[in-house]
């Protein structure tokens, strides 16, 4: 992929340091050089990254995702195979502090949960997590502890609500109480859920968007009991 040349003495560092990663300069030392770096210079390094990166897991992720200092897991530029998220996730869950400042975490329709739950396994690792917008199914109880969380948006195809419903209980989400956003109902069809998405509203006072389902059946089951 062409880059562009720099606008800003800043964007010419971040190529620069771009161009030293891949070259695999602070490969093979006993520390992680990223791990006292500025969370704002990770994650515009971690961006560039994914956007001029078209190949298997390099060094240099390696080393951002170990760094503990990266804030927006967000991939836009590189569609992974299921063995390349394997890896990212892999090293994300080496370190035991490697995501203690990740606060959002967007993963493309790519990305699958596995058996193992690594998507919950990666989820419990963030206490600091805000947004969280995946394509997969997961078990909400993860979620229990993200009291940060504001958005959580799961774009899954088809009508698959019943899954978190059949096996999950909303009771999880009541300590969160900075949800903003939880979109995971996808169809009108979804408000047979009423009493669930009664919870909901009455559990998470911030919410505003329950994604495309008609509360109006919620809101009367609220008003009549």
């Amino acid at each position: 992929m062409t880059k562009k040349s720099p606008d800003s003495l800043y964007e010419l560092c971040i190529e620069k340091t771009f161009d030293y990663l891949v070259d695999k300069k602070w490969n093979g030392g006993k520390t992680n050089p990223f791990s006292q770096i500025n969370c704002n210079i990770v994650n515009d390094l971690f961006k560039f990254l994914d956007l001029h990166l078209e190949y298997e897991i390099p060094s240099p992720f390696k080393l951002l995702l170990k760094s503990g200092q990266l804030q927006n897991l967000v991939f836009n530029g590189i569609d992974f195979t299921e063995k390349r998220w394997r890896s990212v996730v892999k090293y994300l869950l080496e370190e035991s502090d490697s995501c203690r400042n990740i606060t959002c975490i967007m993963l493309p329709e790519s990305f699958q949960n596995d058996d193992n739950g690594s998507l919950e396994r990666l989820i419990e690792k963030c206490p600091l997590l805000e947004v969280l917008d995946v394509s997969t199914f997961f078990n909400l109880s993860v979620l229990k502890n993200c009291v940060r969380l504001k958005e959580v948006r799961n774009y899954f195809s088809g009508n698959k609500e019943y899954r978190y419903f059949r096996n999950e209980s909303v009771d999880t989400l009541a300590n969160l109480q900075n949800l903003e956003q939880f979109v995971i109902f996808h169809s009108r069809k979804s408000s047979s859920y009423y009493k669930h998405i009664a919870k909901l509203l009455q559990n998470n006072p911030k919410l505003v968007s329950l994604g495309n389902t008609d509360s109006s059946r919620a809101a009367h089951h609220i008003y009549t009991t």
